[in-house]
């Protein structure tokens, strides 16, 4: 601080500034102490700052890692073709070679014609024994005109109905182009593609059908519904295509006999499903009685009749009032049905399963024209 000249002291020969600066050195030094402080304070948080940084980089990066199976495992491992084979050690791993050896490679559900090449129809004309029209490769006259051709497609998780109608073949002429799409666009009840792929190969006259999905549970299941449709794919020779190694270990394939297709004939029934039968009064008896709502209507003109059929001819039974409150039981029910058949000679067998509770009426003929009804006018 300097003090150029004080009104009424100069000349005086007093020295002014040697005495404000004395006068000052004790505020001076409180200001010096208080400078100092707030220096310490600024160096004690930056080191404060510096410790919670390498905290912060400690427990979330440094022990983060160290945490880590791979940070942790003291063996490494390598593969001399990491493309088929791969290999992680972990830390229980020992220093040692391990050799991999394939002894069989599973590969995808294939069905091609064999060498016998798709049969045609004996009575096909020279000029069509290549025809791909299925009305040539199978006798139409075989096809049940109601049932066409009819079969089951599984690829071994879903499966889907195939059909395809008597007029699609004969009139419409359908080809072996036709059927291998039947099998491209299966889809099964959720609306996904099976993942079945079928071609006709006109130039090598060859059918197939690939399952595009590998592993042991991917397949080609083809159930025949009537024996047309078992004849049919008997025509086209199918074998299943499997994966080979020649004499020198080099990988190719071989293809089986051709697949016998069978149809084995099943008869029309109805039976109880799995949610029983229903009793009016709630009990779990056998009389007609409990079945029936008697209260709804029910008096001494009150009949049931119902007609069973096998297609092509038919019988009536009634029940009477009488029949019914007279302690008649669904085993009783199964003997009426089963003389009305026997006397119109339908074929047809009905029973009663008293331990499970079960009814069931069986057509006992057996194929394509085994047929079954039942049709009930209640009075």
């Amino acid at each position: 601080m300097s003090v150029n000249g004080i009104y009424g002291l100069s000349g005086s020969g007093i020295d002014v500034d040697s005495m404000v600066k004395v006068g000052m050195m004790s505020r001076q030094s409180e200001y010096n102490k208080m400078a100092q402080k707030q220096q310490i304070n600024q160096w004690t948080k930056d080191e404060y700052s510096s410790i919670y940084s390498d905290l912060s980089t400690y427990n979330y990066s440094t022990l983060s890692q160290y945490k880590m199976q791979s940070t942790m495992n003291a063996m490494t491992a390598s593969s001399t073709n990491s493309v088929a084979v791969s290999a992680t050690a972990n830390g229980a791993a020992a220093a040692m070679a391990h050799t991999v050896q394939v002894t069989s490679m599973s590969s995808n559900a294939y069905l091609l014609t064999t060498d016998e090449g798709i049969s045609r129809n004996a009575d096909t004309a020279d000029n069509k024994s290549t025809s791909i029209y299925l009305k040539d490769v199978l006798d139409v006259n075989s096809i049940d005109q109601d049932e066409g051709i009819a079969f089951t497609l599984s690829n071994g998780k879903s499966s889907v109905e195939v059909k395809l109608s008597y007029n699609e073949i004969v009139r419409d002429d359908q080809t072996l182009y036709d059927l291998a799409a039947k099998f491209s666009n299966a889809k099964d009840s959720s609306g996904e593609t099976m993942g079945l792929t079928g071609s006709y190969d006109s130039t090598n006259d060859a059918f197939s059908i690939y399952n595009s999905t590998g592993g042991s549970k991917n397949k080609i299941e083809i159930t025949a519904h009537n024996a047309a449709t078992g004849a049919l794919f008997n025509q086209l020779h199918l074998g299943a295509v499997s994966l080979d190694y020649d004499a020198e270990g080099n990988q190719t394939s071989k293809i089986s006999g051709a697949i016998n297709f069978t149809y084995t004939p099943s008869s029309a029934k109805m039976t109880t499903t799995d949610a029983g039968i229903t009793r009016a009064d709630g009990s779990t008896g056998t009389n007609l009685s409990s079945l029936i709502d008697t209260a709804a209507g029910w008096d001494a003109t009150s009949t049931i009749d119902f007609t069973v059929g096998n297609g092509s001819a038919s019988a009536t039974i009634s029940l009477t009032q009488a029949d019914v409150d007279g302690g008649l039981t669904l085993g009783d029910l199964a003997t009426k049905i089963n003389d009305a058949s026997n006397n119109d000679g339908l074929g047809i067998t009905a029973s009663y399963d008293a331990v499970n509770d079960v009814f069931s009426i069986t057509n006992n003929t057996t194929g394509g024209s085994s047929k079954l009804s039942i049709t009930v006018n209640t009075e």
